[in-house]
């Protein structure tokens, strides 16, 4: 999925930047030079982002089929390291996105952790297994016997600046450093957490590391030789479990982020809080960590979300996000000046396209996801359906509700649409049902009328008014007259899963549709005649979503 939005925000206080990556983010990571992020996906996807203003550089690489739990990047900035759900290892090139080595076997569970030794000549990795393994970056062979000791799973593990040692943080509530080159225990903390210890860090002078746990607290060891000395600092202000700190490059402040959707910043030396609480509302945080210059500091969220901060203020004030749950649709305003977006939390939110800014709502009214949003003709209104099986026509500059919430069908309402005069609206559902609407009572004229034998998942006018397009999961296309709902054409038949999405060109005389399932194909076909045009076009690897025309009707543009 590709950025949707960059946030630039130069008022005081303000993060240096928030963007939006993909949905289903389990992990992030840094680049040692500061200039990149890399993340994994649920979908057991890799992608790169131009850490500066959140566009896509490379990947998404291949789905391996599992869910990548860890993720790491080489000193040398060239490669990416992937633990997976299934417990095996895989190395992708940075710059392209491609397969460099793997998937490596060792572990019987999931990998939970990851990183590259500082010459960038090893891996190392954790596992719900309770083990460590030690990794050949160049041949992906296994240099010695895991590592035992922990008795619960390994959710962190890092290496020290020499490369010599490694440090492991555990569910087991201890901490345990390793000789990296013989694969033996040199030191335990066994009990200084009182809860799951989530996150470790070496400090980038070798002299300490922290840790930090599900106890709310991050604790600061000194440490020589592999062996820790003492305890340094004990450091308290998160109100829930600190998942994620790392050290800047000097090796005097660290940062800490917590289920509490707060990033703090400590002091290494005097032992107390500098910058933060940095909040963030609602989604907690998975990573932190510092540019190589310290003047900034990344976060990276569940939902996808990466923020960019200045280290030096003491709070942030966010670019309003709008949503708190993934998005499910989006659509241009007529002057392409905004975008509605519907969203899983049960709102619809307006955005300023090039400021980047929430421009109106959230609007609130449906009782459930909202699943389609259209505006209007004119840009004075959306519409919008959701899975309470409700339309709602808003008022798009105030969100004012200007139609009660209609019950439009027996199931969930997959797609509504204006027509092109903004008199009227036409919905359809997974009941298998079509329905046009008055755009101003909120009552059905025509329908619902069945049109396939299964659900509908997309309809639309062509730009006369005067037929309506559907496609359903039967496979099939159907056009109707918008005035009685009675069959025009088709059914079409050339798909051979269920139909995601469907348009009229700009002149009417074709239609473009898209499928989902196994066939992943797309269509053009005669509008008049149901005759196959052209296709079906290969070359999506996994189901089309959306399908559309370009303005000048010369060219299609496919969503995956």
């Amino acid at each position: 999925m590709a950025v949707s939005g960059t946030a630039i925000n130069r008022r005081e206080n303000a993060p240096l930047a928030v963007w939006h990556t993909e949905r289903g983010i389990n992990c992030f990571e840094l680049f040692p030079d500061g200039t990149h992020i890399a993340s994994g996906s649920s979908e057991g996807t890799i992608s790169v982002w131009d850490a500066t203003n959140g566009i896509l550089v490379a990947g998404p690489t291949e789905p391996r089929g599992h869910s990548i739990h860890a993720i790491g990047v080489s000193h040398s900035n060239k490669l990416i390291v992937a633990g997976y759900e299934d417990g095996t290892i895989s190395v992708w090139d940075a710059t392209n996105g491609l397969p460099v080595l793997g998937p490596l076997h060792g572990h019987f569970d999931s990998v939970l952790t990851v990183a590259f030794t500082p010459d960038n000549t090893r891996i190392v990795s954790g596992s719900r297994d309770r083990t460590i393994c030690i990794w050949d970056a160049f041949t992906g062979i296994r240099i010695t016997d895991p590592l035992e000791g922990h008795t619960d799973s390994i959710h962190s593990i890092a290496v020290s600046p020499n490369g010599r040692y490694i440090v492991s943080g555990s569910a087991d509530r201890s901490i345990r450093i390793w000789d990296s080159i013989k694969g033996t225990l040199l030191s335990s903390l066994l009990g200084k957490h009182t809860g799951p210890v989530w996150s470790v860090k070496f400090s980038p002078d070798g002299a300490r590391i922290a840790s930090g746990a599900d106890d709310n607290t991050v604790l600061l060891w000194n440490v020589s030789d592999g062996q820790f000395t003492s305890l340094h600092s004990v450091f308290q202000g998160h109100t829930e479990g600190v998942v994620s700190v790392d050290f800047s490059s000097d090796s005097k402040q660290i940062v800490s982020g917590s289920y509490d959707c707060t990033i703090r910043i400590w002091d290494v030396t005097e032992g107390g809080l500098i910058s933060g609480p940095f909040e963030r509302p609602v989604i907690g945080f998975q990573s932190v960590g510092f540019s190589p210059c310290g003047a900034w500091f990344f976060s990276g969220s569940s939902d996808g979300t990466v923020c960019l901060w200045d280290s030096s203020r003491k709070t942030v004030d966010e670019v309003p996000r709008g949503h708190i749950s993934s998005v499910e649709s989006v659509h241009f305003s007529p002057d392409g000046t905004r975008v509605a977006s519907g969203s899983e939390d049960h709102t619809i939110c307006v955005w300023d396209v090039y400021k980047g800014t929430l421009a109106a709502g959230p609007f609130r009214g449906h009782t459930a996801g909202v699943i389609s949003v259209a505006f209007s003709p004119d840009g004075t209104r959306i519409v919008s359906s959701a899975y309470d099986r409700t339309i709602c026509i808003w008022d798009a500059t105030d969100g004012k509700l200007l139609i009660d919430p209609c019950l439009a069908h027996q199931a969930w309402v997959t797609e509504v649409k204006f027509s092109p005069n903004g008199l009227f609206v036409v919905s359809c559902s997974d009941d298998g049902t079509i329905c046009v609407w008055d755009a101003a009572k909120g009552t059905p004229v025509v329908g619902p009328f069945q049109r396939h034998t299964g659900g509908i998942f997309s309809v639309g006018y062509s730009p006369d008014g005067t037929r309506i397009v559907s496609g359903g999961s039967d496979g099939t296309i159907c056009i109707s007259d918008s005035t009685t709902g009675e069959l025009l054409h088709g059914p079409y038949q050339g798909h051979s899963d269920w139909i995601s999405s469907v348009s009229f060109s700009p002149n009417g005389k074709l239609i473009v549709s898209g499928a989902g399932g196994k066939d992943r194909t797309v269509c053009i076909w005669d509008a008049y005649n149901a005759e196959l045009v052209c296709g079906p076009l290969h070359g999506h690897n996994g189901g089309v979503l959306a399908v559309s025309f370009s303005p000048d009707g010369k060219s299609n543009c496919f969503q995956l």
